[in-house]
C-alpha cells in the first residue's frame, strides 16, 4: 500500500498519505506489540490453549482489550481511523 499510494496517488496529496499511513500503521503495530508483551510478561507465554486457563485483574483486560481493539481499529480501517 505505501508504495501504490506513494508511487501512483495523485499528485497533490500523495506524500502526507503515505506519511499518515506510515504513521497508522506503525501506531497500531506498536500498540499490538504493547498487548502481546503486557500478556507475555504476566503469564509467561503466549499459548492459547495456556492462557485460556489463566485470569488477569479486571483492569489488566481493560487495558489489553483497549490496545487490541485500537490496533485492530487501525489495521483493518474502520471509520474514525480510515482517513
Amino acid at each position: 500500500m505505501f508504495f501504490i499510494i506513494g508511487i501512483w496517488g495523485s499528485r497533490n496529496r500523495r506524500v502526507r498519505a503515505t506519511f499518515l499511513l506510515f504513521i497508522y500503521t506503525m501506531a497500531g503495530s506498536i500498540m499490538l506489540l504493547a498487548a502481546t508483551l503486557i500478556i507475555y510478561s504476566d503469564v509467561g507465554t503466549t499459548n492459547f490453549s495456556l492462557l485460556s486457563t489463566v485470569s488477569l485483574d479486571f483492569s489488566k483486560t481493560d487495558l489489553l482489550w483497549l490496545l487490541i481493539f485500537l490496533s485492530f481499529s487501525i489495521k483493518i480501517p474502520t471509520i474514525p481511523f480510515h482517513i
